[in-house]
């Protein structure tokens, strides 16, 4: 069965073509056993194209200002072009369709003067607190800190150095780096202690 919809269509633009470009029609189109070839042959290469891509492919290559007859190759890379444009609106209203069926963001509700005036009611000053209260609070951040030192003091390493590299200043145990003499040898003492010397 034939697609009608394309047959209206590819009459419809070789009469334009007939508009657009009456010498040239008239030249290449003036034999009505020509013509007729090429709507068959037109019809052939784009049996199962659509219709509308058509035309509109048609009205693109006449509004490029192309000054000659369009041949079929170049007919079908316009419709081709069309067909490619008319998907793509297809893909976005498809997305657009999806993204309004989507329910609504949440809204968050914020009050910020509420929220400072609550944090206020929250909050005590320590000149309100009673001696007893003051108390039992350093004695709670003591044991809050001491816990964090617990936690993280089996982390830390501490590094001495080697006991023929350490500073000569008794009880020192950091690295001697710094001698009063040039030679290479002597006393060695750290950066804080060869100033005491």
């Amino acid at each position: 069965m034939k697609n009608e919809k394309l047959i209206v269509a590819i009459i419809s633009i070789t009469d334009e073509m007939k508009i657009h470009y009456p010498a040239q029609y008239e030249k290449m189109y003036s034999d009505n056993e020509v013509l007729r070839k090429f709507k068959n042959d037109l019809y052939e290469k784009l049996k199962h194209r659509n219709a509308d891509d058509l035309l509109t492919g048609y009205d693109n290559y006449v509004l490029s200002a192309n000054p000659f007859l369009p041949t079929l190759p170049n007919l079908i890379i316009f419709i081709n072009g069309a067909e490619k444009t008319r998907l793509q609106q297809i893909k976005n209203f498809n997305e657009v369709q999806n993204i309004a069926k989507l329910p609504p963001p949440a809204t968050i509700i914020c009050n910020p003067i509420e929220l400072l005036a609550n944090a206020k009611k929250e909050r005590v000053s320590d000149y309100e607190r009673t001696p007893d209260e003051k108390k039992a609070k350093h004695q709670e951040n003591l044991a809050k800190h001491q816990a964090l030192l617990t936690k993280f003091t089996h982390r830390i390493r501490k590094i001495y150095a080697d006991e023929n590299h350490l500073c000569v200043y008794p009880g020192c145990q950091k690295a001697g780096s710094i001698s009063q003499v040039t030679s290479g040898h002597g006393n060695f003492y750290c950066y804080k202690h060869y100033r005491e010397a």
